[in-house]
């Protein structure tokens, strides 16, 4: 996601916006050791949203992922555990037909300028950054037409 950017939502929807890290066995000696370990990781992702204070049975949650896949079996998972309307994002992030392709807005991060040096950004470049940014700030965002 950092690579790509950060999707970007309309006004009213970012201050329900919330990020929450899929669970991920990073140990791959236990990972071998699990029946599956994917399935494992969507219950625990699936348990710490609907954990969440904010989060009713009856409330729509949309996930979103970077492909599709983990969002998948976490919705399964919500599902099973009385939380209705949990919905993915077809496509994820960068996935095909997804959030970027389907040209959403996206919030450049600081990491997507990692590869430039290390030095401050050009006044000019952080200028017309800034104003692009504000510029598309009140646009609704739209999914990109059907072919």
């Amino acid at each position: 996601k950092e690579a790509s950017g950060l999707a970007d939502v309309p006004g009213g929807a970012k201050g329900k916006l919330l990020e929450v890290e899929f669970a991920f066995t990073e140990d791959k000696k236990l990972r071998g050791q699990l029946r599956d370990a994917s399935a494992i990781e969507a219950q625990i992702t699936a348990l710490q949203i609907g954990a969440l204070k904010r989060i009713g049975r009856g409330t729509k949650v949309l996930l979103l992922d970077r492909y599709g896949n983990q969002a998948k079996a976490v919705a399964k998972e919500l599902s099973r555990r009385g939380f209705g309307r949990a919905y993915v994002v077809a496509g994820g992030f960068d996935g095909r037909s997804g959030w970027v392709q389907s040209k959403l807005l996206v919030k450049p991060t600081a990491s997507m300028f990692s590869g430039v040096s290390s030095s401050p950004l050009p006044s000019g470049l952080a200028r017309t950054l800034s104003t692009r940014t504000e510029s598309i700030r009140g646009r609704k965002a739209l999914p990109a037409p059907s072919k």
